[in-house]
């Protein structure tokens, strides 16, 4: 459907200036429109916060029980045992690892799905290059890192897409070589130099360098320059107690009607000032938050590292210019304060919600999903409960307890503390005026069985077991070869169900990426992507629809699947073989492909597909063999070759048929 042409607004930039990445779209709001809007986000803060009230709590209890927080103990005696078993934390570390190195440790992390043919080397090379930009400009992983870890342990875990600016005052050596008065190549510096500098004829310098070169001399000089250190797509981890949204918001798609989402942060004086000198805030909101304003190298060490507590949102507001239809703004609002420091129009040309949250689970509604230490909570809880148990009893079982008779000498000494294990006791009249009291030792084989019991309702209830860390289970060293891989089986079915949960948030964070770097070629933030790669801009979001996270190939069981795989190729090979050598030659690339992604990588660059070569008629009147399409143009082995080649892969990947 067409827009209404009376629905379409447009926006001219004021300058240059306004197309920044760092001032891009500024708001300019009236004191009744702003007074208006940050008492409505007043309103919707401290609702969010009522709301958030239990989950925040539960965030706290999730956090100190990975961390092993646990308050002293005085029962059954002042000084006992409080050791925490850390099964939340290993739970939480091993789901996370695996989310990583299946989705982190893919090569490439992103796959683009074409079904024209034309575009099927555009595609691979720009999967190199989003592998290049993660790998060597953006430096995400340990944000996404971090955001997994969360996701594991808190249910979720919290990415903001944005786009990285900043300029540092740098100083570098500027060469320039001149005309050497033949050739036209050697005017090519003094192009390059009349393109950086247009107003050369008025400043003397310039002339003077321009001259020179016209001589044929080569000029060094020492200059000082604003330097862009940081221009390219960035996405930033936020914890997920800083979020601020409505519980009720049902995930990534709820984001797109609710009035307001967005993160808390606290930023010093010092900050504030430096976004006051970007002109990226508001200076007269500001005054309003901050003392009078004292130069940087006068103001008050101590003062300029108050910390202010910050929200950074995304809203759906109606502003009087906006006709009654909500439009997306972004805002900064200090919260104590309730004032507004910066507001902008929602940046980015697509629609999508610049928040991406990341799950485990994907059973319950609402935007605060469960994850793996409320899964095991409780047996953390009683495993806790058991181990201290344990500890204390065999403390107190171990401990040499006396009973005396009623003020005699050795009750003296005992009550005087006066007396160690090492020193033997007076008696007066007879032997039995001192005894040691009998301790009980049975209870404590109950108390570990019962440990061992939750434990592997531990495993059960997170969906992992220490096989998955490369540990096997302390009550069985010996545990065959064809156990552990059945016990493997038995856990895939959760982690994969863990890894189709996060596969919306992986695919956002590619598309993300494409859309970032054809924004910022159409504006001009940068003058090509990662690597090099031309590509033109206008086709990376019709790319990006079919982008997709390389962790879907992620199996425990490869062996498994590469001989089944194996198998059905063979059975094709022998039923189509001669008639239908394509669907063969499709077979063959994604059996090699599931070998490993280093296999997978090549065979894309292959062309499998190309037509059989026809062979000459040899002499004497026989036909040449025509290579069957298995080996892909070349002539047949004795034997299998298809038999053989997948074997030999086998070897290499360290897989057999």
């Amino acid at each position: 459907m067409r827009p209404d042409p009376q629905r379409v607004q447009v926006t001219e930039p004021d300058s240059d200036e306004s197309r920044s990445p760092v001032s891009y779209l500024a708001v300019k709001l009236d004191d009744q429109t702003r007074t208006t809007l940050e008492a409505w986000l007043h309103l919707h803060l401290a609702q969010i916060n009522t709301e958030m009230q239990p989950i925040l709590a539960r965030f706290q209890q999730e956090d100190d029980q990975v961390e092993g927080n646990m308050p002293g103990a005085d029962y059954p005696y002042a000084g006992a045992f409080r050791v925490n078993y850390p099964l939340t934390k290993r739970k939480v570390r091993e789901i996370a690892n695996r989310i990583k190195q299946a989705y982190l440790d893919a090569d490439p992390i992103w796959g683009i799905d074409l079904d024209d043919p034309n575009l099927f080397q555009l595609a691979i090379r720009l999967e190199k290059t989003l592998d290049t930009a993660m790998d060597y400009e953006l430096d995400e992983e340990d944000d996404l890192a971090l955001a997994c870890y969360e996701a594991a342990k808190h249910g979720l875990g919290v990415i903001v897409p944005t786009w990285a600016y900043h300029e540092e005052r740098m100083r570098t050596l500027e060469s320039w070589q001149g005309w050497d008065g033949l050739r036209l190549d050697t005017l090519r510096d003094i192009i390059r130099f009349e393109e950086k500098y247009p107003n050369w004829r008025e400043q003397k310098g310039l002339r003077d360098i321009h001259a020179r070169l016209n001589r044929g001399q080569e000029v060094e000089r020492e200059i000082t320059e604003i330097v862009a250190v940081k221009n390219h797509p960035d996405f930033q981890h936020i914890e997920a107690k800083q979020v601020r949204v409505y519980p009720s918001v049902h995930g990534y798609e709820g984001l797109r009607a609710t009035p307001l989402y967005g993160y808390l942060v606290n930023q010093t004086q010092f900050e504030l000032d430096a976004f006051r000198d970007q002109e990226t805030i508001d200076e007269e909101a500001l005054a309003r938050v901050l003392p009078a304003v004292t130069k940087h190298e006068d103001a008050d060490p101590q003062a300029q590292m108050e910390e202010f507590e910050i929200f950074k949102g995304t809203i759906r507001y109606a502003l009087p210019e906006d006709g009654g239809t909500p439009g997306r703004y972004h805002v900064w609002y200090a919260v104590k304060e309730q004032v507004l420091l910066r507001a902008r129009f929602y940046p980015w040309w697509h629609a999508e919600p610049d928040l991406i949250p990341c799950y485990v689970r994907m059973e319950e509604t609402g935007f605060f999903k469960p994850g793996i230490a409320h899964d095991v909570v409780d047996e953390h809880t009683v495993l806790n409960v058991l181990l201290n148990l344990y500890l204390n009893g065999l403390d107190m079982a171990n401990a040499l307890r006396l009973k005396t008779k009623y003020r005699s000498l050795s009750h003296q000494l005992l009550l005087s503390k006066r007396w160690s294990p090492h020193m033997g006791l007076p008696w007066k009249d007879h032997p039995n005026e001192i005894d040691p009291m009998a301790q009980p030792m049975g209870h404590l084989t109950a108390i570990v069985n019962g440990f061992q019991l939750l434990k592997q309702q531990g495993d059960d209830a997170s969906g992992t077991t220490t096989l998955q860390s490369g540990r096997e289970s302390p009550s069985d060293p010996s545990a065959p070869g064809i156990k552990t891989i059945a016990l493997l089986q038995q856990v895939q079915p959760n982690e994969k169900d863990i890894l189709r949960s996060l596969a919306p948030a992986f695919d956002a964070v590619g598309r993300w990426t494409m859309w970032m770097y054809f924004q910022a070629l159409k504006l001009g933030w940068i003058e090509q992507l990662p690597g090099g790669l031309q590509i033109p801009p206008e086709m990376l979001p019709e790319l990006a629809k079919h982008l997709h996270s390389r962790a879907i190939l992620f199996d425990l069981d490869r062996q498994g699947r590469f001989e089944r795989d194996v198998g059905l190729l063979r059975i094709a090979q022998e039923i189509l073989g001669p008639t239908r050598p394509d669907v063969i030659l499709k077979m063959l690339r994604i059996t090699i492909s599931q070998a490993g992604s280093q296999w997978s990588r090549l065979v894309d660059s292959l062309d499998l597909e190309r037509a059989p070569v026809t062979l000459p008629t040899e002499p004497g009147g026989t036909e040449a063999e025509v290579p069957t399409p298995s080996t892909n143009g070349h002539r047949s082995p004795p034997g299998d070759p298809l038999a053989g080649f997948v074997n030999r892969l086998g070897a290499q990947v360290g897989v057999g048929t």
